[in-house]
């Protein structure tokens, strides 16, 4: 963050407007990883009022998926709805269809957490026709997820499983924990609501043995970054330890040679007395 800040105050030195704009845009991103939405959305609208004067329709179009993102994170769904709308349009012009298919995606979101699913199915299955596409394992274990949750508030239990167990392959095809984590989830939740106690119960324990290893790798993690702290003190300890050390040795000499400026000062007086 501190580079960042630093960067930013170059940009602004040298009146780079666009320069500013995008650092804006990735100090915005930097906040909305650390979960602080009310800075994130801070630096995004400064970072909006530079686009609508300079950037391209592709800059003015980001910039407002991710405000809207932001929307979504603090419950103001359809002021998302809304941005996300204005952004589908911009994206379809310009011809970009992994924007559009993002947007489809985050709509379905939106539209999930407001409790609309029949909108929530229509947007995320719009997405999931570009991610078969272009066979993107990741993205489609992330839309069978979706799928299956909304399904289950829906009753509609078989549908929900076909899309637990795709979600559930796509994940292992993408090699991805996470994911996979999150399909067993959902995977167990609707075996549960269609009474086949046994598989749930499988599925949950393989839930349980993912977030146990997840913690476990960010733990290692946590250790790692702590010894990396550790030994770049230690350094820096040894450097002023080394600095105090010659320190004291450049003091030393200089003792001593104002003891033999002294010195001679008092033999060439002796010698003028004599």
């Amino acid at each position: 963050m501190v580079d960042y800040s630093r960067a930013l105050g170059l940009a602004i030195r040298l009146k780079g407007s666009l320069k500013q704009a995008n650092l804006l845009s990735n100090i915005g991103l930097a906040y909305f990883d650390m979960y602080n939405m009310e800075l994130a959305l801070d630096y995004y609208q400064q970072a909006k009022l530079i686009y609508e004067k300079e950037g391209s329709a592709q800059d003015k179009a980001d910039i407002l998926h991710n405000i809207a993102g932001i929307y979504i994170r603090l419950s103001r769904y359809e002021s998302a709805l809304e941005m996300y709308r204005e952004v589908l349009k911009v994206f379809q012009q310009l011809g970009d269809e992994d924007g559009v298919a993002q947007v489809y995606g985050n709509m379905g979101v939106a539209y999930t957490e407001s409790k609309q699913y029949q909108l929530a199915l229509h947007y995320n299955q719009l997405a999931l026709r570009y991610y078969q596409s272009i066979n993107n394992a990741f993205q489609l274990s992330t839309k069978h997820a979706n799928l299956a949750s909304i399904n289950l508030h829906l009753n509609k239990f078989d549908v929900a499983l076909y899309h637990a167990k795709a979600a559930q392959q796509f994940a292992l095809d993408a090699g991805n924990k996470s994911l996979l984590a999150a399909a067993l989830h959902v995977l167990a939740t609707a075996q549960f609501a269609q009474g086949d106690i046994e598989n749930a119960e499988e599925a949950s324990k393989a839930v349980s043995i993912f977030q146990t290893q997840f913690e476990a790798d960010k733990l290692n993690q946590e250790i790692k970054q702590l010894k990396q702290q550790q030994h770049l003190q230690q350094l820096q300890i040894s450097k002023r330890s080394q600095l105090t050390i010659l320190l004291g040795i450049v003091a030393i000499l200089i003792l001593i040679t104002v003891i033999a400026i002294y010195r001679r000062r008092i033999e060439s007086n002796a010698k003028l007395q004599l």
